[in-house]
């Protein structure tokens, strides 16, 4: 093979390396940025479980998969050595932000369940005494569209309580995600990295990097890499629990 099929191969290589990467981050945004839709739209604990077990954790699952893959992958961005550790840092970052609603919800979801529970059996009886009131006032037409229609009948039926709802936004994570303000974590820690890694693939400039950014991270992760070539790993040398710590830290900081 000579050398210009070789460099051709080698480019198409790199190309799709980076494209599957892109696809597969596009796919990991939008079922985080779905299951938030989704969660505010349903304000329901079932809606909540779900998407946390069906759309976050399988996307922590996928980002640690992408972190694992970008080791050793300085031939797939060759001359760009400093853009893969930025890549691999910015994959840290996202799984971080996404492991504190995993965690949040490990903790505080039993209780959030038990008050949806209870919800829907006072709404089996808030049901009953609606059906009783409308037979009683209407013994011959309850069910009909002149009386279901009737501004009387639908000034009976009032808006859900949110009693569980409250609950879910009272919760420091899950309340700023689907807030989604332009100053929240959920935009500081995840959309801004994502976006970034976006450009590292598409060899686009970062003319500004991530506010939530900070040098000492990236630090981190060289010192982690020297340690595991040494052999000198140890168990509490983790990078995403020291940005869970940070993200914390800034959270409370908004929150005040």
């Amino acid at each position: 093979m000579t050398n210009t099929k070789k460099t051709k191969k080698k480019r198409e290589k790199i190309k799709k390396f980076k494209a599957e990467l892109l696809y597969r981050l596009q796919k990991i945004y939008d079922s985080v940025d779905g299951a938030r839709l989704l969660i505010e739209a349903h304000k329901s604990a079932k809606t909540y479980s779900e998407r946390i077990r069906l759309n976050i954790i399988p996307s922590i699952t996928a980002l640690f998969d992408i972190k694992r893959n970008l080791v050793g992958s300085e031939d797939m961005m060759k001359g760009k050595e400093e853009k893969l550790k930025q890549l691999r840092l910015y994959i840290h970052y996202l799984i971080a932000y996404l492991q504190v609603l995993a965690d949040e919800y490990k903790t505080d979801y039993p209780a959030i369940s038990n008050r949806q529970f209870l919800h829907e059996r006072l709404k089996e009886r808030a049901g009953e005494d609606f059906v009783k009131k409308m037979v009683e006032t209407h013994p011959e037409s309850y069910f009909s569209s002149e009386v279901l229609l009737s501004e009387k009948t639908h000034q009976l039926i009032q808006q859900p309580p949110k009693w569980v709802w409250k609950a879910i936004q009272d919760l420091p994570h899950m309340g700023q995600f689907i807030t989604d303000d332009y100053d929240s974590p959920y935009r500081k820690m995840f959309v801004d990295f994502y976006e970034a890694c976006k450009k590292l693939l598409k060899d686009k400039e970062i003319i500004k990097l991530p506010e939530w950014y900070d040098v000492e991270h990236m630090n981190s992760m060289d010192d982690i890499d020297k340690r595991i070539e040494k052999g000198l790993i140890k168990q509490d040398d983790s990078l995403v629990d020291t940005l869970v710590g940070y993200l914390n830290k800034k959270s409370k900081k908004i929150n005040l």
